[in-house]
């Protein structure tokens, strides 16, 4: 029953959905991402609008989580660069939760609906669990990679001081002698 619901529903959910998304950027930001078609102009809008798409469908046909995790990781990956918190980044998911009891405010007077609603509550749950763990993942990339520049970067830096050290002696000492 609260499946069909779902399905008949449906665009209006997800619009809905990908909006509270848009609303968690900057007002200018949020204009772009949801106005710019081009998704080679607008990776992120286009990204945002493609795997809220596959993630709600994926929930509506009770995929199994891990057949979702491609969707939740490309989610996932653009707000974990972004400036997000942890809680910022997935809270997503959390914004499902709230678009499904509006947009389905009528139907959820059946005591039926209500009970299979906290059903697919928990499968966005399940989801939001996997969202975190990909995100703690991606920053923890992007913190082996940042470790790595400053190591790259504390290399050169040490290489070219020590050239400068052995210019600056070779020239106070031009036969190369001791003493």
């Amino acid at each position: 029953m609260f499946v069909d619901i779902l399905k008949e529903k449906k665009a209006l959910i997800l619009k809905n959905w990908q909006n509270r998304i848009f609303e968690s950027y900057h007002p200018d930001a949020r204009k772009f991402l949801d106005g710019e078609k081009d998704r080679f102009n607008n990776p992120v809008g286009a990204c945002i609008k493609r795997e809220t798409e596959a993630i709600l469908n994926g929930l509506i046909e009770n995929t199994e989580a891990v057949k979702l995790i491609e969707s939740m990781d490309n989610f996932v990956r653009v707000r974990s660069v972004q400036d997000f918190t942890a809680s910022q980044a997935v809270n997503f998911m959390f914004l499902l939760k709230n678009v499904l009891k509006e947009s389905c405010k009528e139907e959820l007077q059946e005591p039926e609906a209500i009970k299979e609603l906290i059903d697919f509550e928990i499968r966005i749950d399940r989801l939001t669990f996997l969202a975190f763990d990909v995100y703690m993942n991606c920053r923890e990339q992007i913190n082996r990679i940042r470790l790595k520049e400053v190591k790259n970067r504390s290399a050169v830096l040490f290489e070219k001081a020590q050239r400068e050290s052995n210019r600056v002696e070779n020239n106070n000492n031009p036969n190369g002698s001791v003493g």
